[in-house]
């Protein structure tokens, strides 16, 4: 095939694909070029739902972190905790190999919690 076909087949699927992405953006676009009365800012049901989860990622956080602090025998020091829709990652490091399924376990039991991925490593003192 040429350079020019090659050329207008790209050109064509980038029209295409640029099309699906923006075709169902959410925005209203006025039908007319007439100035258009500006509308209360309300915000949107994807936003409002999209702070809503934030909030109870926050929360699922908060409560993950309680229960393995109230178990007492996993140092919090550099543990992390992220949590997403249900699924819970501890990230960090722990002083013994111990605590790492201690922490599992507890991060399990917490009503809400889903998954737990566990990434947390020993540390070793004096290690680098």
């Amino acid at each position: 095939m040429s350079k020019y076909l090659w050329s207008m087949i790209a050109a064509i699927s980038l029209t295409v694909a640029m099309s699906s992405a923006y075709a169902d953006d959410g925005m209203k676009y006025p039908a007319s070029d007439e100035p258009q009365q500006e509308q209360p800012a309300n915000p949107s049901s994807h936003a409002v739902a999209h702070k809503a989860m934030k909030s109870a990622d926050r929360k699922l956080s908060r409560d993950v972190r309680k229960a393995i602090a109230s178990g007492g025998a996993v140092d919090m020091l550099h543990l992390g905790i992220v949590a997403r829709s249900g699924k819970v990652t501890l990230v960090g490091s722990v002083p013994e190999e111990g605590q790492i399924d201690l922490a599992t376990q507890l991060a399990q039991s917490v009503s809400g919690v889903t998954k737990v991925a566990n990434r947390l490593s020993v540390d070793v003192p004096g290690g680098n």
